[in-house]
């Protein structure tokens, strides 16, 4: 991180600039967040499962694919990991 300018040495453009600077920085930092926010919370829900639905197996495991593998997915999508939408500075510009 950048040491914090001396504000009375910037202009109004300067300053605006750093105000966008740090919003774009804001974003990103909080996209990330949001992912390993995400992550924790599937890799909490695989040790809960874990340790009080299958006696210390993975969810993963169950070769069918059945109704682990469908809670599994509900839990990506109730956390809206699905849908979670990257800061305006990572997507791509409209098309024409």
């Amino acid at each position: 991180m950048e040491p914090f300018p001396n504000l009375g040495s910037l202009s109004d453009a300067d300053l605006k600039q750093l105000i966008d600077d740090l919003t774009k920085e804001e974003l990103e930092v909080s996209y990330r967040r949001r992912i390993l926010h995400g992550r924790i919370d599937l890799l909490r829900a695989e040790l809960q499962a874990r340790l009080q639905k299958t006696g210390g197996k993975s969810m993963l495991d169950d070769p069918a694919g059945g109704a682990t593998s469908g809670a599994l997915l509900h839990l990506v999508g109730r956390l809206g990991l699905g849908h979670v939408a990257a800061p305006r500075a990572f997507r791509s510009p409209p098309g024409p």
